[in-house]
């Protein structure tokens, strides 16, 4: 893998490495570039070289399978990563592969095992869902037994908004006129992955994403969804609110920002308490799984 100034920045591939990811000829994957299947620049003398994040979007696109994860993602993978998403034995492999990582300050390692699971097919939903949650549920319980737990919860944090990034950069752009998604996380949550694996779900799912971000006051999304005028507006609430009512207030207040376009309030995280009954158009979803089925609803119902 290597950098090219005529490709634009961030890594390329040549067809010889594509190739071997995937487990096909070097002649095939020049045939995909010359059939217009897979885009790809020429380098002053000729030769084709696809931009890393090309390659992603095509193997997820076709389904191509990937043999070496690894000529991907640029890094070795610990020996018992597979990334088959269906395989249960594969996704608890890959949590433990992660735990390691994240638990004894391996970075890199961090970054390629998230990276491999999703060029292997994997969703963020259940990236975020499975090895990334899991993951971070040991790190929190390492506060109760261990000195250094905070310590280990804000490096795994770095870890995963670094991979989370690099993952943002490999998704399809969203087509011009998508709807805008919008939120945050509550005003007296700190933590910035959830609202930020929000983003990424939204995101992938086709829609123009803004994350405000940890501790967002509800005041500050009432103003930016009266700029964005988002379809959905989300709140991550890890932290339990002073009181049930005060987060139905809440919740009413943001359902009556988005109203004027028929826009959907939805929340969630382990902070969010027994609620009564709740506004038209206020969904509780309990997972990033129910988050990215609830997204594809809605394209649906946009583009009907």
């Amino acid at each position: 893998m290597t950098l090219n100034s005529q490709s634009g920045p961030g890594p390329v591939l040549s067809p010889r490495e594509l190739g071997r990811a995937l487990g096909v000829s070097e002649s095939s994957v020049k045939r995909w570039v010359d059939d217009g299947a897979l885009a790809a620049v020429k380098t002053a003398g000729g030769h084709r070289r696809i931009a890393l994040a090309e390659a992603v979007r095509f193997v997820r696109r076709t389904g191509a399978a990937v043999r070496l994860p690894a000529a991907l993602v640029g890094a070795a993978l610990p020996a018992e990563v597979s990334v088959a998403p269906e395989d249960a034995v594969a996704a608890g492999a890959a949590t433990e592969a992660l735990w390691r990582a994240v638990h004894e300050d391996e970075p890199e390692a961090a970054r390629a095992i998230l990276l491999a699971l999703y060029v292997g097919g994997w969703t963020l939903a259940a990236l975020c869902d499975g090895p990334v949650r899991e993951v971070m549920t040991r790190v929190g319980e390492l506060w109760h037994h261990d000195d250094a737990g905070i310590f280990i919860e804000h490096r795994a944090t770095d870890m995963c908004v670094h991979a989370f990034a690099e993952l943002r950069a490999l998704l399809e752009p969203a087509p011009a006129g998508s709807p805008v998604a919008l939120g945050g996380a509550s005003p007296d949550d700190p933590y910035l992955l959830p609202s930020l694996m929000a983003s990424l779900v939204l995101a992938e799912a086709g829609f123009v994403d803004r994350n405000l971000g940890a501790s967002t006051p509800i005041a500050a999304l009432t103003h930016a969804a009266a700029r964005y005028r988002p379809r959905v507006l989300w709140l991550t609430c890890s932290v339990p609110p002073a009181s049930a009512r005060a987060l139905e207030a809440e919740l009413a207040s943001l359902a009556a920002a988005v109203a004027p376009w028929r826009g959907d309030v939805v929340v969630g995280g382990r902070g969010v308490p027994p609620l009564g009954p709740l506004p038209a158009r206020v969904h509780r979803l309990d997972s990033m799984g129910e988050l990215r089925a609830f997204a594809a609803g809605v394209r649906a119902s946009t583009s009907a």
